[in-house]
C-alpha cells in the first residue's frame, strides 16, 4: 500500500501528466482526487484549489455528473479549513443541479448535507429548512437507512434552534428504526440524545426511560466509553428528578388582614429595565409596601419591614442601573432613610446629619451609574440636598432662596453633567436652580403664581429640553419649557380645570411625547399630551371613578408603547390603568398587601402538625445516585416559635451503601425556612449502627432521625405567625426511575 506522501506524488503525477496531454476530461477528474490527497495531509488551501479547478473544467465539459462529484468535494475541502459559508455555497450549487434534474436520490443526500453547512456557517434557519425539506424527499424514496441519516441531521439542526421537543420526536422515530433493524450501537448512541432533548424540553420524567435504556444497552455490548458516556446523561436528568421534588410542604394562605393606603396618598414608582414595574406606598399603619410586575404579570405585594413612617408619607424612587433601586422617606422623627435593592433588599439605613418634617416630599436622581443624589426642603424652608458617590457625602444646603417648610421639589437632568431644582415659594412664584458643576443661583420662571408649596411635575424629553408643570392659584394647567437657550412664559395646557394645588404626574415615552394626568374633584382622572407638534384636550382616563376627590398619581412607561398610571382609590386600595398601542385599559387593582392578624385573634392551641401523606423518594450523594425513600415524615411547629422534624429513612437497594442529604423546606411564608438532614444507610442486615449528633456512625438499613431548632435567628415577626396559621399536608409523587446499572467489568474492544 502506498504511503500518504507516495499517494500525492502519484496524484500530482496523473494531474502534470493530463494538462501535458491536453485530456481535460481525465484532468478534471485527477484534480479531484488530488484534493483528497491534499486534505489528507492537512494542505487544506491547495485541496481547495484543486476542487474549484476540476469544479470549473467539468463546467466547460458540460458534465453535470462530474461537476456535482467535484462540487461535493469542494464543500468537503471547505469544511475541513473552517470555511463553511463557501461550503455551503458549494452543496447550495449542487442541490440546484440535482433539483433541475429531477435526480430524487441525489438532492435528498445534497440537501441534508446543505442542511449541516449552513448550521456551521451560522445560517440557522436556512439549516432547518434544508433539512427538513431533505427528510420529506427521503421519506418519499422510502429506503429507512437514508431516513434515519436524514432525521438523525434533522434533530441536530432542531436543537439549534432551541426546538428539543421535535428534536426529541425525530430522535425518536429514529430509534425506531434502529431497533427494527437491531442495530444495538446505533440504537444505543440515538437513545441518549433521545433523552438529552427531553431533558431539555422539560420532560425529565420521560427522558429517564430511554436514558436508562441506552445505559444498558451499552453495558451488554461492553463498550465502556459508551456506558461512562450514557450514565452521565442519566445521572444530569436524576439531578433535575431530585431538584424537581425537595422535601416540601406547600402552605396555604395565612391568617391576614389587608393593609389599607391613606385615599389619594403619594405613591412612587420605578421600572429597571422593560420587563419590571415596581410601585412603593406607605400605609394608615405606617409600613412601607412594593408591589411589582415581572415578565408579564404582577407578582404580589411585599413589605419593606424594618422601619415606620407617617401614614401616607412621600416615597422618593431612584435607579443607577439595571440591577439597582433605591427608596427614600421621612420618618416621624424628620429623619430621612433609605433601603436598596441589588437582588434583594437589604434594609433601612439613616441618612444623617440634617431632619425634615416627617413624611415630608423627598425628590431623587441618578445622573450616572456612579452617582445619586437625594433634595428636600427643611422646616426653615432650606433646600438640602445630599449626594452618593460610593458612599454618602452629606447633608449641604442649596442657598439663595427658601421655601414654604416641606414644599415640593422636582429634579430634571439633561445629561450626565447637568441637575435641576424647581419649587413654588411663598409668594406664589416658581424658581429654579441649576448644576453644571456648582449650583446657580434661583431665579424666577416666567409671571405665573402657583399654590406656595405645590406640587408640581417634569420632564427632560432629550438633552436639549426641559418642561415643568403645574396647576395656578386660578385652578389653570400651565407649562413652561426650555429649547436649548432659554425658558419660554408659561401656556395654558387645554380648556379643564383642577384644584389649585392639585398634583400633577407626568411621563414621556419617546422623544417626540409627553403625557400629563390629574385627578379632578369629582374624582375623574384626565389626561393631556403633546405629539411632536401640539397639546391637545384633555381626554378622560376611562369612565371609571376609583378617586373621590384630587389625588396623587404616579406613571410609568416601559416602552414607546406603553404607559401606567396608579393611585390609591377611596377605599384605600391601591389601583392602576395601563395604555398599550393607542388604547387605554380599565383601572384594575394591585396585588393586596396582606399581613397577619393580631397575636390575639390567632385560634387557640400551642402546636401544629404537618404530616407526611405519601412516601418520597431521596438521592444518595455519593456513588451511583442510590434511590431511597422516606416515609412517616412529621413537623411539628410550636406556638413559641420553636419547631422538631422527623423523618424514617429506607434504603431500598439490597447490596448498596450510601450517603444522603435530605431536605426540608417550607414555602409560602414570610421567609422561607430550610435545613438538612444528613445520615448514612445501609443494605437491609447491614451491622448495627448508633446514632452520633446529625451523623450516624455506622451504617443501617433504615433510621429514624430527628432534629430540633427555633426561629430565634428570624428577626420577621410575621413568619412565625404564618408557620403557625399554615395548613396540614402534602403529597409529592416519586420520579419515574429507582435503579441502577453496575458498569461493565471490562474495557471496550475498540
Amino acid at each position: 500500500m502506498a504511503t500518504t506522501s507516495d499517494a500525492l506524488q502519484e496524484a500530482q503525477e496523473r494531474v502534470r501528466v493530463c494538462r501535458e496531454n491536453g485530456d481535460r476530461p481525465g484532468l478534471a477528474h485527477a484534480l479531484v482526487l488530488l484534493s483528497a490527497e491534499f486534505q489528507k495531509v492537512a494542505r487544506h488551501e491547495e485541496g481547495i484549489a484543486a476542487a474549484r479547478e476540476a469544479a470549473a473544467l467539468y463546467r466547460e465539459l458540460g458534465n453535470q455528473g462530474g461537476l456535482v462529484w467535484a462540487l461535493e468535494n469542494v464543500a468537503g475541502r471547505c469544511t475541513a479549513a473552517g470555511r463553511h459559508q463557501e461550503a455551503a455555497e458549494a452543496t447550495q450549487e449542487r442541490v440546484d443541479i440535482q433539483r433541475a434534474a429531477q435526480d430524487r436520490p441525489g438532492l435528498a443526500h445534497a440537501l441534508v448535507t446543505l442542511g449541516s453547512n449552513l448550521q456551521a456557517a451560522g445560517r440557522i434557519a436556512e439549516a432547518l429548512t434544508a433539512a427538513l425539506e431533505g427528510t420529506a424527499v427521503y421519506r418519499e424514496l422510502g429506503g429507512p437507512g437514508g431516513v434515519a441519516w436524514a432525521l438523525e441531521n434533522l434533530a441536530l439542526r432542531y436543537t439549534a434552534v432551541g426546538r428539543h421537543r421535535e428534536a426529541a420526536e425525530a430522535n425518536r422515530e429514529v430509534s425506531d428504526i434502529h431497533r427494527a433493524a437491531q442495530d444495538r450501537p446505533a440504537l444505543a448512541r440515538t437513545l441518549v440524545t433521545l433523552g438529552a432533548n427531553l431533558l431539555s424540553s422539560g420532560e425529565p420524567e420521560q427522558a429517564v426511560v430511554p436514558a436508562r435504556e441506552s445505559v444498558a444497552l451499552y453495558q451488554a455490548l461492553n463498550n465502556l466509553s459508551g456506558f461512562t458516556w450514557a450514565r452521565q446523561h442519566l445521572d444530569r436528568i436524576a439531578v433535575v428528578l431530585a431538584g424537581r421534588q425537595p422535601f416540601e410542604y406547600a402552605v396555604p394562605p395565612p391568617f391576614t388582614v389587608e393593609a389599607s393606603f391613606p385615599p389619594g396618598a403619594p405613591l412612587s414608582t420605578l421600572g429597571r429595565n422593560d420587563s419590571h414595574m415596581e410601585v412603593f406606598t406607605v400605609d394608615t399603619n405606617g409600613r412601607m409596601w412594593t408591589s411589582w410586575w415581572w415578565h408579564g404579570a404582577w407578582e404580589g405585594s411585599f413589605l419593606l419591614a424594618g422601619h415606620a413612617f407617617p401614614p401616607g408619607a412621600h416615597v422618593a424612587t431612584v435607579s443607577r442601573n439595571d440591577d439597582h433601586m433605591e427608596i427614600y422617606a421621612v420618618d416621624a422623627d424628620g429623619q430621612v432613610w433609605g433601603n436598596w435593592w441589588h437582588g434583594e433588599w437589604r434594609g433601612w439605613f439613616p441618612l444623617p446629619g440634617h431632619t425634615f418634617p416627617p413624611g415630608a416630599p423627598l425628590t431623587t436622581l441618578s445622573r450616572n451609574e456612579d452617582h445619586m443624589e437625594v433634595w428636600g426642603v427643611d422646616r426653615d424652608g432650606q433646600v438640602w440636598g445630599n449626594w452618593w458617590n460610593g458612599e454618602w457625602q452629606g447633608w449641604y444646603p442649596v442657598t439663595g432662596h427658601t421655601f414654604p417648610a416641606a414644599s415640593h421639589l422636582v429634579s430634571l437632568s439633561r445629561n450626565d453633567d447637568h441637575m435641576e431644582l424647581y419649587a413654588v415659594d411663598g409668594l406664589q412664584r416658581l424658581h429654579a436652580s441649576a448644576w453644571g458643576g456648582g449650583w446657580s443661583a434661583w431665579q424666577r420662571l416666567g409671571t405665573y403664581e402657583f399654590p406656595a408649596g405645590s406640587p408640581l411635575a417634569g420632564v427632560s424629553r432629550h438633552e436639549e429640553h426641559l418642561e415643568v408643570f403645574g396647576i395656578d392659584k386660578d385652578r389653570q394647567p400651565r407649562g413652561n419649557w426650555w429649547d436649548g437657550n432659554t425658558w419660554h412664559e408659561w401656556f395654558p395646557l387645554g380648556t379643564r380645570q383642577f384644584e389649585p394645588g392639585t398634583p400633577l404626574a407626568t411621563v414621556s415615552r419617546h422623544e417626540d411625547h409627553m403625557e400629563v394626568f390629574a385627578v379632578d374633584a369629582a374624582g375623574q382622572t384626565w389626561g393631556n399630551y403633546w405629539d411632536s407638534e401640539d397639546w391637545h384636550d384633555w381626554f378622560k382616563v376611562r369612565d371609571q371613578q376609583p378617586f373621590t376627590g384630587p389625588a396623587h398619581l404616579a406613571t410609568l412607561t416601559r416602552d414607546d408603547h406603553h404607559m401606567e398610571v396608579f393611585g390609591v382609590d377611596g377605599s384605600g386600595k391601591r389601583t392602576a390603568a395601563w395604555y398599550v398601542n393607542g388604547y387605554w385599559h380599565d383601572w384594575f387593582p394591585l396585588p393586596a398587601a396582606t399581613t397577619p392578624v393580631p397575636d390575639e385573634e390567632i385560634p387557640p392551641g400551642d402546636e401544629r402538625i404537618f404530616t407526611l401523606g405519601k412516601e418520597i423518594w431521596v438521592y444518595s450523594t455519593v456513588g451511583m445516585r442510590l434511590p431511597l425513600f422516606c416515609s412517616e415524615a412529621q413537623l411539628i411547629c410550636r406556638q413559641d416559635g420553636s419547631w422538631r422534624f422527623t423523618a424514617f429513612m429506607r434504603n431500598t437497594e439490597e447490596d448498596g451503601d450510601c450517603q444522603f442529604d435530605l431536605f426540608l423546606r417550607l414555602n409560602g411564608v414570610s421567609r422561607p425556612f430550610d435545613f438538612r438532614l444528613s445520615g448514612e444507610l445501609g443494605a437491609p442486615g447491614d451491622k448495627e449502627a448508633s446514632r452520633v449528633g446529625r451523623r450516624a456512625l455506622g451504617i443501617l438499613p433504615e433510621r429514624h432521625f430527628e432534629e430540633e431548632g427555633h426561629y430565634d435567628a428570624l428577626t420577621d415577626p410575621a413568619f412565625f405567625r404564618e408557620v403557625y396559621t399554615c395548613g396540614a399536608t402534602f403529597t409529592i409523587a416519586p420520579p419515574a426511575w429507582s435503579d441502577y446499572i453496575v458498569p461493565p467489568t471490562e474495557d471496550p474492544e475498540e
